[in-house]
């Protein structure tokens, strides 16, 4: 069995696409023989405790899986800064996948466009993010489209019990998601 880290888990987000596409992905790891054996937000590179962390786990993994979801596009530096951290951190010989990502107004990236060749694999949502990416990295052999990952979401009976919904404000999901952890 392969070995894993995944990094941008997003399903702290309270959002149910982001748990739904993180849930998908530990599924889908499952289902062809890769273990994940642990899990970083975008948030943990920057915190001080996180990165040795990180480092011992990407030593000790086969396959470093980032998700790309919600956050390499428009905003490039409040959003991308630590893509960049990633992928300086890790060994130009471990295998390393870009998944379920948009890419657009990405051009600020531009000086840190290199730094892609480290990916192996780098699959965008669609079209559009296709085009915007070889327009500053012509490297077409790596890039795939593949639809965003929350359309394989297995529906059964205990998704259809959720109690929260769909909301772009972060504080309604988190209330909502408390209230859902409480019974309410």
């Amino acid at each position: 069995m392969r070995k894993a880290i995944l990094i941008n888990d997003t399903s702290q987000e309270y959002h149910i696409g982001c748990v739904n596409v993180i849930n998908n992905i530990e599924r889908l790891c499952k289902e062809n023989n890769i273990q994940l054996i642990d899990k970083f937000t975008r948030h943990d590179i920057s915190d001080r405790t996180r990165p040795g962390c990180l480092n011992k786990r990407i030593n000790n993994c086969d396959i470093v899986i980032i998700n790309g979801e919600g956050s390499l596009h428009h905003h490039p530096r409040r959003n991308t800064k630590w893509l960049p951290v990633i992928l300086k951190m890790i060994p130009n010989n471990k295998k390393v996948v870009l998944i379920n990502t948009l890419w657009q107004n990405m051009k600020d990236l531009k000086e840190d466009i290199n730094l892609l060749d480290k990916l192996n694999l780098i699959s965008v949502r669609e079209s559009n993010s296709y085009n915007d990416l070889i327009s500053i990295y012509p490297k077409k052999e790596k890039i795939i489209i593949t639809p965003d990952i929350l359309f394989s979401t297995k529906i059964d009976d205990k998704m259809l019990k959720i109690g929260y919904g769909d909301s772009v404000h972060r504080e309604l999901r988190q209330k909502l998601e408390r209230q859902k952890q409480k019974g309410e």
